[in-house]
């Protein structure tokens, strides 16, 4: 399989979201709410990772996860914020522009 392009491709590798929620070990709503918002918290990124291993979907990593973040700024110490408020992976500094946010 080849690597998927949103989170709704990724859980689309499954039959059905309740399938994807009982392999990634979350509830049914919590993996529709997954789908819904194009996003998986981190608490879930480990057996997300290892689900796509099982089932042979590539190119799901803590990286492509992390690119993928949306983050609830509704949710106490959430934040509005898209993949460019984040470092490339390996650079590890923030560019003078974000550095100034």
């Amino acid at each position: 399989m080849s690597e998927p392009s949103s989170i709704s491709d990724l859980i689309a590798n499954w039959r059905t979201i309740g399938e994807f929620a009982a392999d990634v070990g979350c509830g049914y709503e919590a993996a529709r709410k997954m789908r819904d918002r194009e996003s998986i918290a981190p608490e879930h990124w480990a057996n997300v990772i290892c689900a796509s291993e099982a089932k042979g979907v590539t190119g799901v990593t803590y990286e492509w996860l992390a690119a993928r973040r949306v983050f609830d700024a509704a949710r106490p110490g959430g934040v509005a914020a898209g993949p460019e408020k984040f470092p490339q992976a390996g650079t590890g500094h923030l560019s003078r522009s974000e550095a100034a946010e």
